[in-house]
């Protein structure tokens, strides 16, 4: 069993799932439970990943940021 450090009744956001996430309970992986900060209300905690996943996709999956990056480290 995998090491969890969230506890019942602890405000979390989760970064995908298992089982889907339009429900009361969702199944996910542990690493990717979050914990929500206090001043983040629950509506603002449920749209957390989808600006994050978005910006991740863009500038690392299509844009290959990450070969832009190493080519510059190289000319330097």
């Amino acid at each position: 069993m995998d090491y969890f450090s969230h506890q019942t009744g602890d405000r979390v956001f989760v970064c995908g799932s298992l089982s889907g996430t339009y429900a009361e309970f969702a199944l996910c992986n542990a690493s990717n439970v979050h914990l929500m900060p206090d001043n983040v209300s629950f509506s603002q905690g449920a749209a957390i990943y989808v600006p994050y996943y978005t910006a991740y996709r863009a500038l690392f999956q299509r844009c290959s940021i990450v070969n832009l990056i190493n080519d510059k480290l190289k000319l330097t």
